[in-house]
């Protein structure tokens, strides 16, 4: 009979772990025709309780849907019942080398049987045979490649969809190879897989396309056939980067070779240089949440500010909470563990947290600031921080002194960074190219407000009010994050200039350090009044 018209079970479970001795069924589905609607799920209910909340997390269950679940063996009884009445004799299951051992033992203390009642097809291998030359045969890989867009929830019913789908495209494929009988098909498979090159690839996107690319920097993005967008990147030489993901061999990196497995078109957006790339490419990742895209997705956690104690913080700038932004809530932990240690607030230190017992650190942070001509009643976070500023003294031979001091000036230079994140919001940024002409952006309200070359250049003025009244979101602050990071690379070779008012311009000659990462704090000396002592000054600025 004609491979199209055999009458298929498609199989696909959900467990809870990898081997079927020590995790259980959570979810059996299947399906007797390729139409994605005919598709019987059930879930399962397990007999333990400890399941591991990474299981949740991948099949977007929660215990209270499988606490009412069906019994594994009697979902296995019904589903015997209806392969008989269809007459199946071979069953279609993706990666069956996982699958077959959870349904044998499932199948074994139903019927008393190890083995299956059908032959198993399993798309993952006819897939290798047919496509050698697959970056990855994963089902999200395979099922893309011929037309399904997989959900992320591992679940039974999108599983079976997409096996059918896969074992659909495949049979047609066969088809072109002469395969077009169950007969000729069984033939097919005892027989030994011929050897092709390892090079060989098998990829959607043809050659042309991407060596017609251009040579210059930009963004570049991966559609499937669908087109569906799979992965947004940037490059210094747009051709060179794409064409890289074709020509190199195959990685282990999994996500990155599924992927590929789908790939099937290519669209590209010129920049004038890869400064602009980098920034275009957060903004379209963080728009658009391509699915292989990681780095610059989350939008979970956001930046945070930290009040005038330098301990609470918000999510929200205001005038009780001004300094920041930060994206980690460690930024001053080491100052407020001092703190703690100085008042022996047993319940705050952290004993894991330390190397030297607190009596020890408590005697030396008292030398150090007595050395220092600062009183150790009383001590607040805010007057160690106003210590850290003014540190320009070697490091202390006394090891935890020692320590001391780097703890300061670590926070002090997180404040000092989450300084020059403000300025950057509202500035004009300048670099020179390799052709010695001088290229501009710039930023109004964390945006990218224009840009272009010297030629082009007016007056810059920078909004009235002051940059620490910016709310700043997590595009916000990855778009200033990518900005000052690139500019450290293009400084490595070029100077770079940043422009604060239209007086007042910082100029980093090339081959040193932007202002932002030289030891000692600095920031434009206009408007700073947040470097006056006081925390509560800061705050007002």
């Amino acid at each position: 009979m004609d491979l199209a018209r055999e009458t298929y079970l498609f199989l696909d479970c959900q467990t809870t772990g990898l081997s079927p001795q020590r995790s259980e069924l959570l979810e059996i589905g299947w399906s007797f025709s390729f139409a994605p609607e005919e598709v019987h799920t059930r879930l399962l209910k397990p007999q333990s309780t400890d399941i591991s909340k990474a299981v949740w997390k991948v099949t977007g269950l929660k215990p209270e849907d499988v606490s009412e679940g069906h019994d594994p063996a009697e979902v296995w009884k019904e589903l015997l019942a209806m392969a008989n009445r269809h007459a199946v004799k071979s069953a279609v299951i993706h990666y069956s080398q996982f699958e077959l051992p959870f349904l044998k033992a499932l199948h074994g203390r139903v019927q008393g049987e190890d083995t299956l009642p059908w032959e198993v097809v399993c798309t993952c291998r006819v897939a290798q045979r047919v496509h050698p030359g697959l970056p990855a045969r994963t089902l999200r890989a395979l099922s893309g490649r011929f037309g399904f867009a997989l959900p992320e929830a591992h679940r039974s019913l999108s599983h079976i969809q997409a096996t059918q789908k896969i074992w659909e495209s495949l049979i047609v494929d066969l088809k072109c190879q002469g395969i077009e009988t169950w007969e000729r098909f069984q033939t097919w498979s005892a027989l030994k897989p011929e050897k092709r090159s390892k090079k060989t690839k098998s990829h959607l996107t043809p050659r042309e396309t991407r060596l017609a690319l251009p040579g210059g920097p930009g963004v570049y993005e991966f559609f499937a056939r669908d087109s569906r967008l799979l992965y947004v990147g940037k490059a210094t030489s747009l051709r060179s980067r794409v064409n890289s993901y074709y020509t190199q061999r195959h990685t282990k990196r999994g996500r990155m070779n599924e992927m590929m497995t789908q790939a099937a078109d290519i669209r590209v957006t010129e920049t004038a240089t890869a400064l602009e790339a980098a920034l275009l490419e957060n903004d379209k990742i963080k728009s658009l949440l391509p699915p292989y895209n990681t780095a610059l997705r989350g939008q979970a956690s956001k930046p945070f500010y930290i009040g005038f104690d330098l301990i609470g913080t918000s999510s929200l700038r205001n005038a009780d909470f001004p300094w920041g932004p930060f994206s980690h809530t460690h930024t001053f932990e080491s100052l407020q563990q001092l703190v703690a240690i100085q008042k022996v607030d047993v319940a705050a230190i952290e004993i894991a947290w330390l190397v030297y017992e607190p009596a020890e650190i408590k005697e030396a942070l008292e030398q150090f600031l007595s050395d220092r001509g600062v009183g150790f009643d009383d001590l607040k976070p805010s007057d160690l921080y106003r210590l850290g500023k003014r540190l320009t003294d070697p490091p202390p031979e006394d090891e935890i002194q020692a320590s001391i001091q780097r703890k300061l000036l670590r926070s002090v230079r997180h404040v000092h960074l989450a300084r020059w994140r403000c300025w950057l919001t509202q500035s004009r940024v300048w670099w020179q190219l390799p052709s010695g002409k001088w290229r501009f952006i710039e930023m109004r309200d964390g945006l990218v407000h224009g840009a272009g070359e010297e030629a082009q250049i007016t007056r810059f003025e920078r909004p009235r009010g002051s940059p620490y009244k910016l709310q700043i979101d997590r595009t916000t602050y990855d778009r200033i994050r990518i900005l000052m990071t690139e500019l450290l690379i293009i400084a490595k070779k070029w100077p770079v200039c940043v422009q604060v008012s239209p007086t007042r311009a910082i100029r980093m000659e090339a081959g040193t350090l932007p202002e932002w990462l030289k030891p000692l704090p600095g920031a434009p000396k206009e408007s700073i009044e947040e470097s006056a002592d006081d925390l509560e000054d800061a705050g007002q600025a």
